[in-house]
């Protein structure tokens, strides 16, 4: 079954632990939300389709979309380690990292305006239509990166807010498609 979580005009902060079983979905679809320190689990997944869900302190989750209008970001000193994160629409924002760690891992739409790791042996996949590099937008690659279509659209980018796509050690980015990187 789906929760949906629609809080508008409120701010609430969630701690601990849960876990989402196999076809379950947890939806936050509007106001802002804290997860601190927080651990999910399970085969489910929590998506972000409106509102914000901002990651403070330390935290792991399981299976994580961002969609429509959401916004998942991470506040500064912040992590937060994510099993498979599917992004097709909304914003990643934020100063603190937030680390794509599974194999099954997908950028399709949206906005990359915060810090973006794909973690040693992880795999994230471009695909789909434009996704857009935005002001301060850094991606960091320490596993495989395949990009098999749809270009990266970099928004105006002045000397304060750069953009960065980084390729460590170790890692793989495997472009399979005519793609294309543009402002």
């Amino acid at each position: 079954g789906t929760v949906h979580i629609a809080v508008a005009g409120a701010s609430t902060s969630n701690g601990g632990s849960f876990q989402v079983a196999s076809g379950a979905l947890i939806n936050y679809g509007a106001g802002a939300h804290t997860f601190n320190s927080t651990t999910g689990s399970g085969a489910g997944a929590v998506r972000v389709s409106g509102g914000t869900v901002n990651f403070t302190g330390v935290s792991s989750m399981g299976n994580m979309e961002l969609a429509a209008s959401g916004t998942l970001s991470a506040s500064a000193g912040a992590t937060a380690s994510v099993a498979n994160l599917a992004i097709s629409g909304g914003t990643l924002s934020g100063t603190g990292q937030i680390t794509a760690m599974g194999s099954n891992s997908s950028w399709t739409g949206g906005t990359l305006g915060g810090n973006l790791a794909v973690g040693v042996g992880g795999t994230l996949t471009l695909a789909g239509g434009n996704k857009v590099l935005g002001n301060g937008g850094a991606l960091t690659n320490q596993g495989t990166v395949l990009w098999t279509a749809g270009n990266l659209v970099a928004q105006a980018i002045d000397a304060a807010t750069s953009t960065t796509i980084t390729n460590a050690v170790g890692g793989v980015f495997d472009i399979q498609g005519d793609v294309a990187v543009w402002d």
